[in-house]
């Protein structure tokens, strides 16, 4: 007599093992796919990230040149002048160096601090002219420190912005020597110590204040390079009109079809006619 086949109770013949697991070909197929994938992901994911970082370092800009009309009305539309004004115009204490706030003077007692940096532009932000903790608004989200900077800029200096020396700086410019346009600028410095609001020349194309890289990007003599936003020479500049552009900087031009430094409407054809482009920047 033929023996039965056990059906398992579903009324078929069982065909064999039933099939659990995936062949190595096919988990090779599946990792691959999956790399594919992370390999297209990766860099978008990384490039809107820094988009991200663009934009609200762009809002912080913003709300700061907000500010600067609100202080000039209190000073009798004079700009800030003084030794590192550019830097200690608003922010916290920065911890690089007594210059920027007020830090431990003797590391046997880091319990006694030197004096500290009065920040003139907190009082129309709501912050107090003395911060130790918090200005955030001072705080680029992508300032990453470089040049002469080993940790942050807003950490180092207090701010992660600085200001356009023509505006809110010393009453001096420093002469380069190999600058072309040294003869105007000897011009300049007859005006800064005097600079007031209403001398302003195209407030919509005048620099006020942009990420720390702006500056080095800009000046002839300094050659730090900071890029925080992944294009080299480009950076978030605020202008005097308030509005906050991405802006490529080019070394050796103060006067652009994009923007200008020179704040003085009888100056600019003078440095238009003399300015020149270093070449590789």
């Amino acid at each position: 007599m033929r023996k039965s086949v056990d059906s398992g109770g579903s009324g078929k013949p069982c065909s064999g093992w039933a099939r659990g697991a995936f062949t190595l070909l096919e988990l090779l197929t599946v990792l691959a796919i999956f790399t594919m994938l992370i390999a297209i992901l990766i860099p978008s994911l990384r490039a809107a990230r820094m988009q991200t970082k663009r934009v609200l370092c762009a809002s912080n800009l913003r709300q700061l040149a907000s500010a600067w009309p609100m202080y000039l009305d209190a000073h009798g539309g004079r700009f800030l002048k003084g030794i590192n004004t550019n830097w200690n115009y608003g922010g916290k204490q920065g911890n690089g160096s007594a210059a920027f706030g007020s830090i431990p003077i003797n590391p046997a007692n880091p319990d006694v601090l030197s004096p500290p940096v009065v920040k003139p532009l907190n009082l129309y932000l709501n912050l107090d002219e003395v911060v130790y903790l918090g200005a955030e608004i001072f705080r680029c989200p992508a300032d990453e420190g470089g040049g002469d900077v080993p940790t942050t800029h807003y950490d180092y200096k207090g701010t992660s912005y600085t200001t356009n020396l023509m505006l809110v700086g010393q009453d001096r410019l420093q002469l380069r020597l190999f600058d072309p346009c040294r003869a105007v600028f000897k011009e300049v410095n007859k005006l800064l110590p005097t600079i007031a609001w209403h001398q302003l020349h195209g407030p919509g194309k005048l620099i006020l204040m942009g990420d720390a890289g702006w500056l080095s990007t800009w000046d002839l003599g300094n050659f730090n390079r900071i890029a925080w936003h992944g294009k080299r020479t480009t950076h978030n500049v605020a202008f005097m009109d308030g509005h906050v552009e991405f802006v490529r900087i080019r070394k050796g031009l103060h006067v652009t079809s994009e923007y200008s430094v020179i704040p003085f409407k009888d100056l600019i054809y003078d440095v238009e006619a003399c300015q020149k482009e270093v070449a590789g920047e």
